[in-house]
């Protein structure tokens, strides 16, 4: 049974290592979001973005992996219908800089599961 394109999921955490590994995969599902942004200026900045990514995912492996790094949160943010920084402005004339949490979204996500923050386990119910 061939599974239809739109029964795939587009969750962060839904392939492989929690990422997307296409730059390509990652704007098809981020351009419908923007067009969806009320604030005209947050579309026209998520455009250049988008831009500025594709133009410096060519350049090497590791500055392909970091556009995809910053693809990945330009969907996060834009799928909260307003866009957050550093997509809030224009991108930068010069290269991008390495994200604060380049590491990946399992790394914040097993920060989450860490003794540090005091959340209780879900199947401790109240112990």
């Amino acid at each position: 049974m061939q599974r239809s394109r739109a029964a795939e999921p587009i969750a962060m955490g839904s392939h492989q290592n929690g990422a997307y590994q296409d730059l390509d995969s990652l704007v098809s599902i981020i351009k419908p979001l923007i067009r969806k942004l009320a604030n005209k200026f947050e579309r026209q900045c998520a455009v250049k973005w988008i831009r500025k990514l594709r133009d410096e995912s060519a350049s090497d492996s590791s500055q392909r992996r970091l556009c995809c790094a910053y693809a990945q949160d330009l969907l996060r943010v834009s799928r909260n219908g307003q866009l957050a920084s550093p997509f809030n402005k224009p991108p930068p004339q010069d290269r991008l800089s390495p994200l604060a949490h380049s590491k990946g979204h399992d790394d914040s996500l097993s920060a989450l599961e860490d003794d540090t923050f005091n959340i209780p386990s879900l199947t401790t119910h109240g112990q």
